[in-house]
């Protein structure tokens, strides 16, 4: 869970000194999506290698489902990731704060409604408190067109800026035109692959997203 507030000089100083060589990642997309285990397959490859161990971490925005919450905690077990939960974008600062040793934060935000234009403007006023976060959109590819387009005429709506998109459950799908909408609009371009299976390092990640753990 969240940390008890942070002295507001130090936590001030942190969140300069950790965006100098910190990245934080926003995964958002509909119910189903595959957010909470495409981020578990993500970090796999990496935190399995334990030259990598403590330099991620990994935040979920959603307190209110219990459920949820419970598999996301137990994902960070599973990969020995220091995991929280913050319930506010002001609980997330916080705990930023408090995490300028992790090299990779990623940040679940499931919870939030694609087609509620509340929620899109929340989410996009958590992303802009962090500097330099990129928000990414994960979908299945098994995502009907219309539903798509829908929720993209959301995010145009909301002002949302994504850093790419997160393409999951590939392998139920033989149809491309997803990834032709997808691919046609340079924020939404497919930076991540990701297929439906239970094997965690089934991932396949652009440059775009290539966790350099040399630098």
């Amino acid at each position: 869970m969240c940390l008890s507030e942070p002295d507001e000089s130090s936590a001030c100083v942190n969140s300069k000194i950790e965006r100098l060589n910190q990245k934080v990642f926003f995964f958002c997309g509909p119910t189903g999506s595959g957010k909470t285990s495409g981020i578990a397959k993500i970090l796999a490859p990496y935190v399995l290698n334990r030259k990598a161990q403590g330099l991620f971490k990994i935040i979920t925005m959603d307190t209110m489902n219990v459920g949820a919450r419970d598999v996301f905690f137990n994902w960070g077990e599973t990969l020995h990731v220091e995991s929280a939960a913050c319930s506010s974008k002001e609980k997330l600062i916080e705990e930023l704060s408090f995490s300028a040793n992790k090299k990779i934060i990623l940040v679940d935000l499931s919870g939030y409604s694609m087609f509620e234009l509340e929620d899109l403007l929340y989410i996009r006023d958590i992303c802009r408190s962090v500097e330099k976060g990129k928000l990414l959109f994960v979908v299945s590819l098994a995502t009907p067109e219309d539903l798509l387009e829908h929720m993209m005429s959301y995010h145009k709506k909301a002002d949302l800026e994504f850093s790419g998109s997160i393409v999951t459950k590939i392998d139920e799908s033989c149809s491309n035109s997803i990834y032709k909408i997808l691919s046609a609009n340079k924020q939404y371009k497919p930076v991540g692959f990701i297929d439906g299976r239970e094997i965690i390092d089934s991932a396949k990640l652009s440059k775009e997203l290539i966790f350099d753990m040399s630098k």
